[in-house]
């Protein structure tokens, strides 16, 4: 994401094993047996533990945070720990008092205005509404996602930007709307959220997927019509995320999961070239 929110104090430690978590939505093939050290469900709680010290109020909605979120509301689901559900509850609540909008829109003399990172945190909302069946959460979803679908800068091709008025396809993005839109379509019955969810993918897949390696770039400028960057680590996590969340909750029998997972294997395969041996 943006360099000019580099991660807070004690939170590197949790993104490190909460975005696992927070991707978890059960792609594994039945019948695999894995065995990770350390246990991961110690692990899990162990970090989990370490975020209720660190935030005693609520943070920020911001991407960041909102990866946590999503990571401490697995957590709690996976542990049957209702403390790491209630502390998303918390924060969720504290947001929706405060008003979104305003966190939406930005502050009016921000440089930078509409930014992404504030969609991701309805990841974390969406599965809080799922648990709960409090409307109240979902009102706050399709608040963003209406945001996204309304006021967000697109290129010609109808990508994302990664920020008001920016024409640049960049790759963390993905990671602040397919998740959440894919949920809501799956929650909702509202098809439009998933096309939209499916219409990035396959649109940044377009541009940033290399065809030699399957991996993908940090982000495409539209105006000058090429990548820049790096085939990014990081980047291709926050792609791997999205394509996790979305191939879960579409129809293994669509012609769109197929591509979706085509991609997906690509990527993957590429990453299986690059590993440490």
């Amino acid at each position: 994401m943006m360099h000019s929110h580099p991660p807070r104090p004690h939170t590197s430690l949790a993104w490190a094993v909460l975005v696992p978590i927070a991707a978890g939505s059960g792609c594994s093939e039945p019948g695999v047996q894995m065995t990770l050290r350390p246990e991961p469900g110690l692990l899990m709680r162990h970090v989990a533990e370490r975020v209720l010290q660190d935030f005693p109020t609520s943070p920020p909605f911001d991407w960041g945070e909102g990866t946590m979120m999503a990571g401490m509301m697995r957590a709690g689901l996976t542990l049957n720990e209702p403390r790491y559900i209630a502390f998303v509850q918390k924060w969720a609540d504290h947001w929706r008092t405060a008003g979104l909008q305003r966190v939406l829109d930005g502050p009016a003399n921000a440089s930078i205005r509409s930014y992404c990172g504030h969609w991701g945190p309805g990841l974390p909302v969406i599965l809080l509404y799922e648990t709960t069946h409090n409307p109240a959460y979902l009102d706050m979803c399709r608040q963003i996602a209406s945001f996204v679908m309304t006021k967000a800068t697109r290129t010609p091709e109808r990508g994302l930007g990664h920020w008001g008025g920016n024409q640049q396809l960049w790759v963390d993005t993905l990671y602040m709307v397919c998740p959440l839109f894919s949920h809501l379509n799956r929650l909702t019955s509202d098809s439009s959220y998933m096309r939209e969810a499916v219409q990035q993918l396959e649109i940044y897949a377009r541009r940033t997927q290399d065809e030699q390696t399957g991996l993908f770039w940090h982000m495409y400028d539209d105006p000058a019509k090429n990548c820049m960057g790096v085939l990014w680590g990081r980047g291709n996590g926050w792609v791997a995320m999205s394509f996790v969340e979305v191939l879960g909750n579409l129809d293994r029998h669509s012609p769109e999961f197929t591509q979706i997972l085509g991609r997906f294997r690509r990527q993957m395969d590429g990453l299986l070239d690059v590993r440490d041996t």
